[in-house]
């Protein structure tokens, strides 16, 4: 997907991005992202914003904190790379394991 544009409109950015346009404003509110605004009110989003808007969506998809995520991508993680990978295998087996237990598969 090609970004060609300067700026993009919030509702851009979240089709862009997978991101409602609800958690971009909250978002925007933590400090998390920070889109110039034009005559205070509106938020116009970069390519910039609206790629770090995904990796922050990637990075709680699979299970880090909105913290964690920005931690992450900033360089400020205390947590091993090796140590990510394991969380997210753990995490994608309990997916399995409630997926099993929820079809009957697995006893109480």
């Amino acid at each position: 997907m090609s970004l060609d544009k300067l700026y993009y409109s919030i509702g851009e950015a979240a089709r862009l991005s997978g991101v409602p346009e609800t958690t971009l404003r909250y978002w925007d509110a933590r400090g998390v992202l920070s889109p110039s605004r034009r005559d205070g009110k509106r938020r116009y989003y970069t390519a910039r914003d609206i790629d770090r808007a995904k990796r922050i969506k990637e990075l709680t998809d699979s299970g880090l904190t909105l913290e964690g995520a920005v931690a992450k991508l900033t360089g400020r993680s205390k947590i091993p790379p090796d140590v990510t990978q394991e969380i997210r295998e753990i995490i994608a087996l309990i997916g399995k394991i409630r997926g099993h237990k929820e079809s009957g598969g697995l006893p109480d």
